[in-house]
């Protein structure tokens, strides 16, 4: 009976329950861009990058955009296009392009890098914590030629160790040609479901459960550290070589993650020594010995 003590002891003192890391300070960034490439009839649209950073909360948006040059009055990106992302030090991220309305392509993304150190005494296997939500996208609209609709919007997820990826997740949603499609690389999150009503003038919805789970870190020894790095993009590409002399719509894509606000990101539970796994064995061999002679007593 002593073994079967030691194996419950073992169970509920939370040999398997996630433990919290050791985390450091978190830092965080932010990114929203745009490219001409695709776009070839509204001339005044340029490439622009922007980006923040930070260690506790960053929001960055379209209206960021560096100033269009132009002759001698303010031009925007705003009047084309709608981006944002967010991102704070308990690991929320959130990175969409809300709408783009001329041709080109149009990226957000939202950074968390950590770093953790395993001070334990006792090797100890470290888990990551995904709850991926609102992953939607949008396009269409009027078209006057339906051969040359050509959109693409998707989002990827990624998580690094020691910037090596351990984790990667990537949707392509695809309109051309009047056809819906979905592209899906890495980790398969499921697949998306396809709203379109067959008016051609109309946009098509694409709409992706949430996920939760979790991402193997690897196990590390004491003293041994890491660093963690997860980021989510979306993009929008609408190829619109007629500038909107065919194609007049808009396109969107969403992805947000709030894992942050309702639990840890990093968790960790200490790895078994072998002798360990032999007495938890031994123990719940001894616990299911003990429930078959009382259900043969039963009898």
């Amino acid at each position: 009976m002593k073994v079967s003590k030691i194996a419950m002891q073992l169970i509920t003192s939370g040999l398997f329950a996630m433990a919290l890391g050791t985390a450091q300070a978190a830092n965080v960034s932010t990114t929203v861009s745009y490219d001409t490439a695709g776009l070839d009839h509204t001339s005044w649209l340029v490439p622009a990058t922007a980006t923040s950073t930070g260690t506790n909360e960053t929001w960055i948006d379209t209206k960021d955009l560096p100033p269009i040059p132009g002759p001698g009055y303010d031009l925007r990106h705003t009047t084309y296009m709608s981006m944002g992302a967010w991102a704070n030090e308990r690991s929320e991220l959130s990175a969409s392009v809300r709408d783009l309305r001329a041709g080109g392509i149009a990226t957000s993304s939202a950074n968390w890098s950590d770093s953790f150190v395993n001070n334990s005494g006792n090797s100890q296997n470290y888990k990551f914590n995904l709850s991926l939500l609102g992953m939607t996208a949008h396009m269409g609209g009027w078209t006057g030629n339906l051969a040359r609709r050509d959109y693409q919007a998707g989002f990827v997820a990624d998580v690094l160790v020691n910037g090596v990826s351990v984790w990667r997740s990537a949707q392509t949603f695809n309109y051309q040609a009047g056809l819906a499609s979905v592209v899906k690389s890495g980790f398969d999150l499921g697949d998306a479901v396809i709203y379109a009503d067959g008016d051609e003038h109309r946009p098509v919805f694409f709409a992706l459960d949430s996920y939760a789970g979790q991402v193997d870190l690897g196990t590390f020894a004491t003293g041994q550290s890491a660093d963690v790095s997860y980021t989510i993009s979306s993009f929008a590409r609408w190829s619109d070589p007629e500038g909107c002399s065919y194609e007049c719509g808009s396109i969107g894509v969403n992805i947000f993650d709030n894992r942050g606000a309702i639990g840890q990101r990093i968790v960790s539970a200490p790895v078994p020594e072998p002798e360990s796994y032999a007495m938890l064995l031994g123990g719940l061999g001894l616990i299911g010995a003990i429930a078959r002679r009382r259900m043969a007593a039963a009898k």
